[in-house]
């Protein structure tokens, strides 16, 4: 499954729900990689967002945001297209 990703929450919905039943693989705009960012400090990290014409995935995470401990935790992938 297939899940745009902005603040995670969509994504941490699917993958609490398919509970590893499919697997589920996180997406983002290139010049917004703040989940990619995220997950690879290990924590919540600042960017600088790009121009997309999916602006409903732009911005940063909350510090703190349970979307992104769900999503880290589960081992969800998050890749940027």
């Amino acid at each position: 499954i297939v899940v745009p990703t902005g603040g995670g929450g969509l994504l941490s919905g699917v993958a609490v729900a398919t509970d590893g039943r499919a697997p589920v693989v996180g997406v983002e705009p290139a010049l917004n990689p703040a989940f990619t960012d995220a997950l690879a400090a290990g924590r919540t990290t600042t960017i600088v967002p790009g121009p997309s014409l999916a602006d409903g995935l732009l911005g940063n995470l909350e510090p703190g945001a349970l979307t992104f401990e769900i999503v880290r935790t589960v081992g969800v992938p998050v890749h940027t297209v």
